[in-house]
């Protein structure tokens, strides 16, 4: 007897074709829109120069860029939006997804002695006190940038969103994440989001069916299935409209001004028992290797010095 849920070679290729994509999609007749996102190569280039991370790290770092897809789609922002976590005298100390435009870049920091299984939770990753730190920041040089703070549910990244929705946004919603480090030590993550419309088109009992077809899903059909096989598989009863919104690639938004400035922030104190000619700042998220003459140096902190100094009179 063939298994009618079994995922086919040729829908696994037409999975493969969709990685590294947002798509969203609508019910034409139902209360409800969401969306399917994947990142793979994504992942895999902004890891590249990085430490080797442990699974279990990377895992959470493919979620991570997932929710910060679906929560920067539905903010409508074209500037830089960010999700980080710190978390002290843990084995992780912080996490960072970075997102500007249709480019994607993921930074993780861990403990010198952290040793991580590799089904590790993230209740074995961070202390309980951590929060969820979403950033924002508009092209538009006029509008105000501003965070939010969203509490952190040791039992999962899905459960914090969640969380999030119910209590700050107030917007039934529904999550579901799958995040895998292959036989390759890559990482495949894909999400399923849908929230609540509402409008005219139908009432929350309505929303809660679909939310009933949608939490049917397995985590290998929503990592091996293309955003169309996936949804059709759920919702082939309903009226769907599915739209491949983006594709995601990596990029580093280091530069050679921001290391400047960085280094200048330090002040001339830290300066004065460098030997060498010059000062060489590599970025830890793409490999880029930026030097400085200590003079340039100097002048940046004069510059800023001066800047300070015009602010405060």
């Amino acid at each position: 007897m063939s298994n009618k849920f079994a995922v086919s070679s040729a829908q696994i290729q037409a999975g493969i074709k969709d990685r590294d994509s947002v798509h969203r999609f609508l019910f034409d007749v139902k209360p409800a829109q969401g969306l399917w996102v994947n990142v793979n190569k994504t992942l895999k280039d902004s890891l590249e120069h990085q430490p080797k991370y442990p699974a279990a790290v990377k895992r959470l770092l493919g979620e991570l860029l997932l929710v910060g897809s679906i929560l920067k789609h539905y903010l409508k922002t074209d500037g830089n939006f960010s999700l980080a976590i710190q978390s002290a005298n843990t084995p992780v100390t912080g996490l960072s997804v970075s997102l500007y435009g249709d480019s994607a870049r993921v930074v993780a920091a861990l403990a010198e002695d952290a040793q991580l299984d590799a089904n590790a939770k993230l209740e074995d990753l961070i202390n309980p006190e951590a929060n969820l730190i979403m950033s924002v920041y508009f092209d538009d040089r006029q509008a105000q940038p501003y965070q939010s703070i969203i509490r952190v549910n040791l039992n999962s990244i899905q459960e914090s969103i969640l969380d999030y929705y119910r209590q700050s946004v107030q917007i039934p919603a529904f999550l579901r994440l799958a995040s895998e480090v292959d036989a390759q030590d890559q990482v495949n993550a894909s999400a399923l989001f849908m929230q609540f419309i509402p409008d005219e088109s139908g009432t929350q009992a309505d929303f809660e069916d679909l939310v009933t077809l949608a939490s049917t899903v397995t985590e290998r059909e929503l990592l091996d299935l293309s955003a169309n096989d996936l949804l059709y598989r759920l919702f082939n009863q309903e009226q769907v409209t599915v739209a491949r919104e983006k594709d995601l690639t990596f990029a580093c938004t280091c530069s050679r001004d921001k290391y400047l400035q960085a280094i200048a922030s330090l002040g001339e104190k830290e300066l004065a028992d460098h030997q060498e000619p010059e000062v060489v700042a590599t970025c830890n998220c793409c490999g880029k290797s930026y030097a400085y003459t200590l003079q340039e140096i100097k002048d940046c902190i004069a510059q800023r010095t001066a800047a300070q100094q015009t602010v405060a009179e």
